[in-house]
């Protein structure tokens, strides 16, 4: 049986009541994100645009799925049309709220479990300007990476400061079981607001400055296959590993 709960929500976007549907089955999910859809595709009014942003930015912390106590959150994948909005600023306060706090929590559980290096905020279904980052020496999806520390990026201003172009093959969990080439600016400088709200800038260059510059595109409503030059790049991962193997054979013989 569908369990819904219905409300109404006042956000400080509009004055005016939104009623809000939150549903517990996938089913609903589809309805919801249906109605959004629809919605986006007329080009709300900034108003009503950040209203519905302030909406998905609270219920993400209601469990929806799952046990209450459960913090690893469910990865929308593309296709989904909240990963082409561009998400909105937080404020200091909103930094340092409770909520964010859960929220962060929510996103580094999710990054661990899912056994990736990012994770951007509208990948959990919070359009928000909000992205974490860490290499861990133990990845599996990119072993030969240099291991990097964590990062928590709010807000962030991307300036480029090497526009040579450098080349990786990108995955990303939000395109489950695929890799496709993209070139990017080299060196890069971040601007941006840490955990305590507190200005911080960073030089990146290599490969952090890609994976920088791959999460924080999340927070503009774009993924690495839109970066791509050459869709014919973009294959699956099983058959990468395949074409490795065979390359690796070659060199041995």
């Amino acid at each position: 049986m569908r369990a819904i709960t219905k409300g109404l929500f006042r956000t400080k976007a509009t004055s005016t009541p939104i009623v809000f549907f939150i549903g517990f089955d996938r089913c609903l999910e589809r309805e919801f994100l249906h109605y959004f859809r629809f919605i986006h595709n007329i080009k709300l009014t900034q108003r009503i645009h950040a209203a519905l942003n302030e909406i998905y930015y609270h219920l993400s912390y209601i469990p929806i799925y799952g046990d209450s106590t459960m913090t690893v959150q469910k990865i929308l994948k593309m296709g989904n049309p909240i990963l082409r909005l561009i998400a909105s600023n937080f404020d200091r306060d909103e930094i340092l709220s409770e909520e964010t706090k859960l929220l962060l929590e929510n996103m580094w559980d999710t990054l661990e479990v899912a056994g990736g290096i990012g994770l951007a905020a509208p990948q959990i279904g919070v359009s928000k300007q909000l992205a974490i980052i860490e290499i861990s020496e133990e990845s599996e999806r990119y072993p030969e990476a240099e291991a990097s520390e964590a990062f928590i990026i709010f807000n962030p201003k991307i300036s480029v400061i090497d526009n040579d172009l450098q080349g990786f093959w990108e995955g990303c969990l939000s395109v489950p079981g695929l890799r496709g080439y993209v070139e990017r600016p080299k060196k890069i400088q971040i601007d941006y607001l840490d955990e305590f709200a507190e200005q911080q800038s960073i030089v990146l260059e290599d490969f952090l400055a890609t994976v920088f510059q791959h999460e924080l595109d999340h927070l503009i409503g774009m993924l690495y296959v839109d970066r791509m030059e050459d869709a014919g790049t973009l294959m699956f991962e099983d058959e990468m590993d395949l074409l490795n193997e065979v390359e690796d054979e070659e060199v041995l013989d």
